[in-house]
């Protein structure tokens, strides 16, 4: 399966129509391409969970919803790398080389 990455930047405000229909035809059709969303805050992502849930369509992946530090949480388990300790530049390499070589 080829996957493709396109950055949309979403200005600070409403969420767009068209993201949020997205989201919901993929939790309809779950055969179509997942699209991860990093949402801005936390606050921010569990409003479009709860939009989402309120849709009553299915079951959400919650797993496709993250902040930029849940993804960086996420990545290092994901790579089975050593308890993540503090947020500095050397676990940055790190974790970047291992998402590279995991690549």
């Amino acid at each position: 399966m080829e996957f493709g990455l396109t950055l949309e930047h979403i200005p600070p405000g409403q969420f767009p129509d068209w993201l949020f229909e997205q989201l919901c035809r993929q939790v309809v059709d779950p055969a179509m391409e997942p699209i991860l969303i990093i949402h801005s805050s936390e606050a921010s992502r569990i409003e479009i969970l709860h939009r989402l849930e309120s849709a009553n369509i299915g079951p959400i992946d919650r797993s496709r919803h993250h902040t930029l530090s849940s993804l960086r949480k996420s990545l290092h388990a994901d790579l089975r790398l050593p308890r993540l300790l503090s947020g500095n530049t050397n676990s940055d390499r790190l974790l970047h080389t291992e998402c590279v070589l995991a690549a």
